[in-house]
């Protein structure tokens, strides 16, 4: 008896999530960090499906490892997304088969019988949602500057050819009648090589280190002004911008003109999303999480589910030959990332995409804000 109280003590103070099964995967025994993972009483979990309890499934999950472990009598193990509550958690799920006793010598002695069936499985489930988006994250850096490095590289390689292309474009233009094919084809050459200069233009400025002043910036002005900018094109389209502000949103630290490069080209990444057609982009401000967070929405085709992964990587774009250079997010996440924020990315195609910046207050600053508003208050 007081062995088991020792084994149940012990059981219900492991912080991770364990369950005890049987060969029907029904549970004959939580503990108590299983029943807070599920929103159980522990006392009810008994004689449940182990899948029905945790991740409210109907059928049991995908490369179940609980079935694995007593139909091989080896540890199973297997990753379980859960998507109830309204965000997604993942879960490593590691199950232990436990197999007969024979205790038919009478000698007392416990041993067991390598030839006997399971006959219950211990399930272990970590919680890895977070060690996943941080093992994402390194490696969208390690990327970023190992692409950053190469690029500047090779932009500086291709820079002088470019300008001599472009210089010999230039004196052919004089040379040549206007209005013939041959002048076309020269201004489509003077023309290309502009993109390409813009090109290595970025390609330089983000493989560089910044050198900006930093300062405290109003998030709330950095959108002003990029709405002013691109208030020509929008007029020419059938959308609707939609600026939202939280007055309480803090200041951040940063250097200015980058920050308004990250707002102008999600604001335009949006509004060429709806291509011309009739829609809506909001822009939203708050101050969350000690910082202040941007939001940029738009209702259009949204992204294909495997290319949300792929967005922020250098020369990925799904728009049409000539009208992206896929170097706009790539660009946009380096800003971010040396701003020392983050960038997420939502999308349900055919509904809405939603990228979501957030940059930490300015040193000083929330606090100030909340003294401001105190004394407002009294």
């Amino acid at each position: 008896m007081r062995a088991k109280r020792t084994w149940e003590a012990t059981f219900d103070a492991i912080s991770d999530p364990l369950a005890l099964v049987d060969p029907q995967l029904r549970i004959i025994r939580t503990n108590r960090a299983h029943a807070e993972a599920a929103g159980t009483d522990v006392r009810t979990s008994p004689g449940q499906l182990c899948h029905e309890v945790l991740f409210g499934r109907a059928r049991p999950c995908d490369g179940c490892p609980a079935k694995r472990a007593l139909a091989t009598v080896r540890q199973g193990t297997a990753e379980v997304t859960d998507e109830r509550r309204g965000h997604r958690r993942v879960y490593r799920v590691s199950a232990f088969p436990l197999r007969h006793e024979d205790t038919s010598s009478g000698l007392g002695d416990v041993t067991v019988d390598p030839q006997a069936a399971p006959i219950q499985a211990v399930c272990h489930y970590r919680d890895i949602t977070e060690e996943k988006a941080l093992t994402r994250q390194l490696l969208q850096s390690e990327k970023m500057v190992a692409v950053g490095t190469l690029a500047g590289g090779v932009a500086h390689e291709i820079n002088n050819p470019l300008g001599a292309i472009q210089a010999f474009a230039q004196l052919a233009l004089l040379d040549v009648e206007p209005g013939t094919p041959l002048h076309e084809y020269v201004v489509e050459i003077e023309r290309s090589t502009h993109r390409c200069q813009k090109i290595v233009r970025s390609l330089l400025d983000f493989s560089r280190p910044s050198v900006g002043e930093r300062r405290e910036v109003s998030l709330a002005d950095v959108v002003d002004k990029v709405l002013f900018l691109v208030s020509a094109e929008t007029r020419r389209a059938p959308l609707r911008l939609l600026r939202r502000a939280d007055d309480a949103a803090p200041p951040v630290l940063g250097d200015a003109n980058q920050l308004e490069q990250v707002v102008l080209n999600l604001v335009t990444n949006a509004i060429q999303a709806l291509d011309g057609r009739l829609g809506e982009v909001v822009i939203a401000i708050e101050g969350r999480d000690g910082g202040t967070e941007l939001s940029v929405s738009d209702d259009g085709p949204g992204i294909a589910d495997g290319d949300v992964a792929k967005v922020f990587e250098p020369f990925f774009t799904t728009k049409p030959e000539g009208k992206g250079t896929g170097l706009g997010l790539y660009i946009t996440y380096g800003i971010v990332a040396e701003h020392g924020g983050r960038i997420e990315v939502q999308s349900e195609p055919g509904v809405r995409t939603a990228f979501s910046v957030w940059f930490p207050a300015a040193s000083g600053a929330s606090s100030a804000r909340s003294a401001r508003k105190e004394s407002t208050d009294g």
